[in-house]
């Protein structure tokens, strides 16, 4: 099976849609986790109601944008 992470920093409809597919069966994932640089993304409430782990990760940490990549990438890469 598919270790699946999802990348949203709003509403998260189309996380949700993953979630629906693989609850109905027409996807074979397993979604590892949710990343956002919102914490009030709504898709966090969709990670939670669903028992998805999530992570926030603040841009404004990191000097540059290439800085900010490179975390998003090992936090993913820690999860594979």
């Amino acid at each position: 099976m598919l270790g699946l992470a999802v990348l949203a920093s709003g509403r998260g409809s189309n996380f949700q849609a993953i979630i629906d597919a693989k609850n109905n069966g027409s996807l074979n994932v397993d979604i590892v986790c949710l990343l956002t640089d919102n914490p009030n993304a709504y898709a966090i409430t969709r990670a939670t109601d669903n028992n998805i782990p999530h992570i926030y990760i603040n841009p404004r940490q990191y000097a540059t944008r290439d800085d900010f990549f490179r975390a998003v990438t090992d936090e993913l890469s820690a999860r594979s």
